[in-house]
């Protein structure tokens, strides 16, 4: 759906991302963008934010509307150099799914930069 989309192309674009940090998990995630963009996902009551604060545009919010009983749950997960961001939902009667997208995947054509979106080492 839109949200799964939305989440691959940030993170796919994304240079960095981090956890945002609540009293005992992880409340969101936050993706840096090498344009100095920032793209948030953050849990909300009755859904999942989406804020944008895109060079030379306006912020934007877009809020995915969950059922009372659907909980994000973000994490940050590496692998063999490779960053991938993690957003799963636990529902109904254990209901579950996961979603994962590689950090950076969109900037491995990007000169100066590695594959996982990081600037690397001049020669």
């Amino acid at each position: 759906g839109r949200l799964a989309d939305e989440f691959r192309r940030d993170a796919a674009a994304a240079r960095a991302v981090v956890p945002i940090e609540a009293a005992r998990a992880a409340a969101g995630l936050g993706f840096s963008r090498p344009d100095g963009g920032t793209v948030e996902y953050r849990g909300e009551p009755g859904g999942l934010m989406r804020r944008t604060a895109l060079a030379g545009s306006s912020p934007s919010r877009e809020m995915f509307r969950l059922t009372e009983r659907a909980q994000p749950v973000f994490a940050v997960e590496e692998s063999d150099g490779i960053t991938v961001a993690v957003l799963s939902f636990e529902g109904d009667a254990g209901s579950a799914w996961r979603l994962e997208a590689i950090v950076g995947r969109d900037l491995r054509f990007v000169e100066g930069l590695d594959g996982n979106g990081v600037q690397g080492e001049a020669e």
